[in-house]
């Protein structure tokens, strides 16, 4: 928008300059330019970026309301687009194309892997442009097919590792990057993530002279290994680990993590979707199951939003901070990697070190419930795998609330359910109106968490589950003295409960505006739930009250009815009143043959009656 503003501004300015010196007649007696500024220009500036989509150098960027029915109309509002841009062309992303900002981990390779080409050279991976042709590996038989690549990209990674095998050939990888290994089976082969892979693990090396299937073996024979190695590797010290077909058992050597650094990755275009690197043979998973494009065009849920950034939460989240950990200059460095000292992140920026985490964590989730911090936007994230404490503030973080749950106990009761009513004029009795006044007067109920904390939590998708462990965990108080010995060999038995911390308020609010008016969506195919979100926002009927005084270009069913079937939470979208379509009884007759596949035979009355009659709403411009 700053941009787009910035253009148009100078547009203005522009516009003035050019009418101050075609009118001025002198610098002895200058004309007031003030008066002669247009402000529409920078007004239809944005009327032309906001209908059309052209901002500046890019394309797509604003595209119009669609208001077939009411449901289309706000599930548009709450669409969320995620492009990606290119730096040197300004493009984005097409629609339903995959980039690795939808994708939370994708699996890459360092820089100087080197590639091998399809004529038998390599090539190191950042080097690599789309439309390079590299050799791949079939899955099954282990034959080579050459194939070109296509969208290539690099991107910055926290967590590498190194893999070493006995043979010398090292590889830097991400965690989530796959190896082909032997399966367990007698005949075919596998991907393993690297970080499921352990010294003596099986992979599977291409080298100049054939395949190496590096295998667990035996120390001894793995010391006999490295000899050889050293001595050249004859022939007949590899007859006892040839595997035939050219394949040769040789463990790995290490594996150990290091720096971070960029990591580069690409697709095939052959549906091998491997590639050789550092003579290993890995995947490249930023290809989808199916071979199909990822949509970057994601909907809210009904209870979803984005935390927005606010400067004075971050300063005084700052200035609580900084009273509250060690500054990491204080600290030698031997004690910076002591399981006892948690580092502090506030937005991804390192303000220090304490070692009374569990106070500074509980303090800050007292101080976010009770109003001192922002109850929406601010989360606390205790990372205690990694001995961290990350506190974020900032924009674009999705967030939902959800119950709080304390000794599988949902504090919400019926006294608070009482305290609220939808009547604003109840509010001089003392009843709660608002969202808001629900949230300060009763703090300690609902919680907002975003997807930074959410993996640290246990949340239940009803109340009924947690009301269930609360029974387990009551009884499994009565029969601990039962128990005679300290082994327990049956751990899924009475004295087994889950802790929840959280509970979502309802499973349908998990789902956007259309899903949720689906009857009975969980239990239908995935591909008739699919079918009935995308014809969902097609169907005709009345988008809006006041369509008769609006210049909108749109159908108008004239005699839209409620569904027979709906959903709880159809009020809470408005579709029971504005709803579309119309009921219709349908016969399943095929004695005649006449309605044999998707024909259909109207009964000739109902038509004249007003059957699905509906209109079409147009713009006519008429210049006299």
């Amino acid at each position: 928008m700053f941009d787009l503003f910035r253009q148009q501004y100078k547009k203005l300015l522009g516009e003035c300059k050019k009418f101050f010196d075609t009118r001025n007649k002198g610098n002895d007696n200058p004309m007031n330019v003030v008066a002669n500024i247009k402000p529409n220009i920078i007004e239809q500036g944005f009327k032309a970026s906001l209908s059309t989509g052209h901002w500046i150098r890019r394309q797509g960027v604003a595209q119009m309301l669609q208001r077939l029915t009411y449901l289309q109309s706000i599930s548009f509002l709450r669409r969320v687009d995620a492009p990606g841009g290119d730096a040197s062309s300004m493009k984005l992303t097409s629609p339903r194309h995959l980039h690795q900002s939808s994708v939370p981990f994708l699996c890459c390779l360092a820089g100087d892997t080197e590639i091998r080409m399809a004529d038998g050279t390599t090539k190191q991976i950042k080097d690599m442009n789309d439309g390079d042709e590299i050799m791949t590996v079939n899955r099954k038989d282990l034959s080579e097919h050459p194939s070109k690549i296509k969208n290539f990209f690099c991107k910055q990674n926290e967590e590498l590792v190194e893999i070493e095998t006995l043979t010398g050939h090292k590889i830097k990888c991400t965690l989530d990057h796959p190896f082909m290994t032997k399966s367990s089976f007698e005949t075919g082969y596998e991907m393993v993530n690297a970080h499921q892979l352990k010294v003596g693990d099986c992979l599977i090396l291409k080298i100049d002279w054939g395949f190496l299937l590096i295998k667990s073996c035996e120390m001894m024979i793995g010391d006999r290994l490295v000899n050889s190695y050293v001595r050249g590797m004859n022939s007949d010290d590899l007859d006892e680990c040839l595997l035939g077909n050219e394949k040769y058992s040789i463990p790995i050597k290490s594996i150990s993590r290091i720096n971070s650094e960029d990591v580069y990755d690409f697709e095939t275009e052959s549906d091998n979707h491997t590639l050789i690197a550092n003579g290993f043979v890995t995947s490249n998973c930023t290809q989808t199951p199916e071979h199909a494009k990822v949509g970057l065009t994601k909907h809210l849920s009904l209870i979803s939003s984005f935390s927005i950034m606010s400067r004075d939460q971050y300063s005084l989240l700052k200035d609580y901070l900084y009273n509250k950990v060690k500054n990491v200059g204080d600290i030698p460095y031997n004690k910076l990697r002591n399981s006892k000292n948690y580092r502090v992140f506030l937005n991804g920026d390192w303000v220090g070190v304490t070692e009374k985490y569990l106070e500074l964590e509980e303090e800050m989730t007292k101080m976010k419930l009770r109003g001192d911090f922002d109850q929406k936007n601010v989360s606390i994230v205790p990372d205690h795998e990694e001995a961290e404490i990350r506190v974020y503030c900032d924009s674009g973080r999705l967030t939902r609330p959800v119950l709080r749950v304390v000794d599988n106990q949902v504090i919400l009761n019926k006294k608070h359910i009482s305290e609220i009513s939808l009547n604003k004029a109840d509010k001089v009795k003392g009843k709660i109106t608002d969202w808001d006044e629900f949230l300060l007067k009763h703090s300690d109920v609902l919680e907002y968490i975003d997807m930074e904390v959410q993996p640290y939590l246990l949340i239940a998708d009803k109340v009924k589950k947690v009301e269930y462990m609360r029974q387990k965990m009551v009884n499994s108080l009565e029969k601990q003295d039962g128990i005679k010995s300290n082994h327990v060999d049956n751990r899924y038995d009475d004295l087994f409960f889950l802790r929840y911390t959280h509970c979502e308020i309802h499973p349908a609010l998990l789902v956007g505006e259309i899903t949720t008016n689906i009857p009975f969506y969980n239990y239908n195919a995935g591909p008739r739930s699919i079918f009935a979100y995308a014809q969902g926002k097609q169907a005709m009927g009345i988008y809006a009250t006041n369509y008769r005084d609006r210049l909108d270009i749109s159908f108008i069913l004239y005699y839209p009815q409620k569904p027979l079937v709906t959903t709880r939470t159809a009020k809470y979208t408005n579709s029971e009143i504005l709803s579309a379509g119309e009921n219709a009884m349908v016969a399943i007759a095929c004695y005649t043959g006449f309605n044999q596949e998707d024909s259909l035979i109207f009964n000739k009355s109902s038509i004249e009656r007003g059957k699905f009659r509906a209109m079409y709403l147009k713009k006519y411009l008429v210049s006299v």
